[in-house]
């Protein structure tokens, strides 16, 4: 087939004089063959095969994603001509000097070219991507624009700033040091837990995260104030490829609302699903670690092990708040100078390359940061967790940690490891007498949130005796049987205690006994 295209002027049969668009690379003026166009096309649109999405490259450089019909509709003006015969000459014959062109969309040929660029599916692979996978990945800045950089930086004012947001403690500094080692060093793992910040504000924790954003750049680190917008809209893609994402004001509300997909997303297990708009869903490899930054005080639901497993919580110390104190205060102009400094050290590329190479130079512990049993659990974390608590839960906690009653042991004395018999009634009475509830609570409600406990948490209550008949108090009323240290493992085992057994031996039991 001969075919060819016009860019620039083109004049038709009749006489008609249009002017149609070029395709990068072409010349005004210029009427080229469909395969002298064709690398030109090639090297701003592309097929994915197993999800049929087109990638395709505007005139500025950004790069969008549509099916073929979206595609077609972006490319209609860029016309080919295909030669459909020819003008006769006065004895009838074709003269082959004056053919007679048909106009057609480029797409129309381009799709069903066998050679058209094209891959077998897309992926995040930062390393040894084979030639088939379209890579998502490209790369931190910081390792292109630091390459040159001659001049040594100064690391101090990272390393000050982030110990305030840690609490002052040089120990978490090293965690989160660790964290974003990992990140640089092992951009093909993900780490499957997420960091929370929490200040008043003016810390400067969007200052710090901004930072790291200059090194890693905007193809790998996204930031956003807006989650529901750009994360959690059905057709958000602005997380695809990315290694770090920051939500700059995390709210209880939105982890709650969407508390299912942030745990999804954190646990790293397997593909990240995206459906972009004007294009077929599709899914890569979720590699994206996530910090949350907040001026809430309890800006995550942080109860049980499903949750302390995946946050580690910080609250900073505020040594840099400025306009937060009275002129009497004994930081002086501390805050003012950080910031000043701070402003001129951010952006310059050898104090960048200098933090860089700081991470990357430093040895990040793979269990220190998989394993939740070495986690950093901060004073902060742990009162959060107290106040995420449901009342039930908080009241089983003080029962078996703090204040037992005495009178719920047997005769022969207060056993932690023996079986106690204590009825659903006297069990509410100490609920509603623990929280100063102003009215009973009714005994009926109650056993059936002690039976929801009992199926959905595992909580090792049981209403059954051995020979799986009801369990009655000694005056015959509905009762439970359980033993407290069965009850405490169960508190320590999903995380719902703060409280250390110290020896073989709860604390002392309250109160005076039946007997």
């Amino acid at each position: 087939m001969n075919v060819q295209v016009f860019s620039g002027e083109a004049q038709t049969i009749s006489g008609e004089t249009r002017n149609y668009p070029n395709v990068r690379g072409t010349c005004d003026g210029d009427i080229k063959v469909y395969s002298d166009l064709k690398p030109d096309f090639d090297r701003i649109c592309w097929r994915i095969d197993d999800c049929l999405v087109y990638f395709y490259t505007d005139e500025v450089g950004d790069v969008h994603k549509y099916d073929l019909k979206k595609l077609k509709e972006r490319c209609k003006d860029i016309q080919v001509s295909e030669i459909v015969g020819y003008q006769k000459n006065e004895d009838r014959t074709e003269d082959r000097e004056r053919p007679i062109y048909k106009r057609k969309p480029f797409l129309d040929i381009w799709e069903i070219d066998p050679e058209k660029k094209k891959y077998r599916t897309m992926d995040i692979r930062p390393k040894n991507c084979p030639d088939d996978i379209y890579n998502l990945w490209k790369g931190y800045d910081i390792e292109n624009k630091g390459k040159d950089c001659t001049e040594g930086g100064d690391i101090e004012p990272f390393r000050q700033l982030l110990l305030d947001l840690v609490g002052g403690k040089v120990e978490h500094r090293d965690y989160v040091e660790c964290y974003l080692a990992h990140i640089f060093q092992y951009p093909e793992l993900q780490t499957p837990i997420a960091l929370v910040f929490q200040g008043d504000g003016g810390e400067g924790k969007s200052k710090f995260w901004k930072f790291i954003g200059k090194l890693m750049g905007e193809n790998t680190f996204f930031s956003t104030a807006e989650p529901e917008k750009s994360v959690f809209e059905k057709h958000a893609t602005q997380i695809e490829g990315k290694k770090l994402v920051v939500f700059e004001e995390m709210e209880q509300a939105t982890h709650k609302k969407h508390m299912s997909k942030i745990r999804n997303m954190i646990d790293g297990d397997g593909k990240i699903s995206f459906r972009p708009l004007n294009c077929t869903a599709y899914a890569v490899e979720n590699l994206i670690s996530f910090v949350f930054c907040s001026n809430d005080k309890v800006p995550i639901i942080m109860y049980g092990r499903n949750n302390t497993r995946r946050f580690i919580l910080f609250q900073a110390s505020g040594m840099y708040v400025e306009g937060k104190v009275s002129f009497t205060d004994p930081r002086g102009d501390v805050p003012k100078q950080f910031w000043e400094k701070w402003l001129e050290w951010e952006n310059k590329i050898e104090n960048q390359k200098a933090v860089y190479d700081y991470l990357m130079n430093l040895k990040p512990s793979m269990k220190w940061l998989y394993d939740s049993a070495n986690f950093p659990r901060t004073a902060y974390q742990k009162e959060v967790e107290q106040k995420c608590l449901p009342l039930d839960i908080k009241w089983i906690d003080g029962l078996i940690t703090k204040e037992f009653p005495l009178m719920y042991y047997a005769q022969n004395g207060a056993v932690d490891t023996r079986e106690v018999v204590v009825s659903t009634e006297q069990l509410s009475k100490n609920f509603a007498t623990t929280f100063s509830l102003p009215k009973e609570v009714s005994v009926g409600s109650f056993g059936m949130k002690l039976t929801e406990l009992v199926k959905k948490k595992e909580l090792p209550f049981y209403n059954r005796d051995v020979h799986n008949k009801p369990v009655r108090s000694d005056d015959n009323q509905s009762a439970w049987r359980f033993t407290r240290k069965d009850v405490y493992d169960w508190l320590v085992k999903n995380d719902y205690t703060d409280y250390k057994m110290e020896g073989d031996e709860l604390p002392s039991p309250v109160g005076k006994s039946y007997y």
